[in-house]
């Protein structure tokens, strides 16, 4: 007797991505419209609202020559902001190509940038690893001077994003100069 054989299933489509027909950069954003047009829920605004305090609370402690926060202030700061808002995402732009990018809220340790190359090249003495960027799974890291880096490529060079009480609130460049390209497809 003739044995049946069974097709295998077709391969999985790419997930879809809700494309934004926005005007081009640099694009202002409201909280409004990332709760209301994007759908980031209640729990994810009030984790962006955080961050922004937190990276405003570190840049102002800078500034204070009397009783700055240490690095090591800051890293339990961001080390706690991440483990409270574990896995949260949140937005940061519409890309070029009319693209939903975000966070999404991790903590690991072994991610930090601890080379004194890198932090010399961003002029920074602390970063810390809290998220990965989008599809890309490129890191998102939080600085001793309130700013926001994201790797280029997977452990390689980073690239400054926004000083925190931005975040969500305007274009970042890297998304729309002429050399970004997607990496997720």
């Amino acid at each position: 007797m003739g044995q049946t054989y069974h097709k295998p299933p077709p391969p999985r489509p790419p997930p879809i991505v809700p494309k934004y027909d926005l005007p081009p950069a640099p694009q202002k954003y409201s909280d409004g419209f990332w709760r209301d047009v994007v759908g980031f829920d209640k729990k994810e605004m009030e984790a962006l609202e955080q961050l922004r305090k937190l990276g405003v609370e570190i840049f102002n402690s800078n500034k204070e020559p009397e009783s700055p926060m240490s690095n090591d202030e800051k890293e339990s700061r961001i080390r706690e902001f991440c483990n409270k808002y574990y896995l949260q995402s949140l937005p940061l732009d519409i890309d070029k190509y009319g693209e939903l990018q975000y966070i999404s809220i991790a903590e690991d340790g072994s991610r930090d940038v601890w080379h004194q190359t890198m932090l010399d090249r961003c002029g920074e003495t602390l970063m810390v690893f809290i998220g990965m960027v989008d599809l890309d799974c490129l890191g998102v890291y939080l600085a001793g001077s309130g700013k926001l880096y994201r790797e280029i490529r997977r452990h390689d060079d980073s690239i400054f994003l926004y000083y925190c009480k931005d975040i969500g609130k305007s274009s970042a460049e890297i998304y729309h100069d002429d050399g970004y390209t997607r990496t997720h497809y």
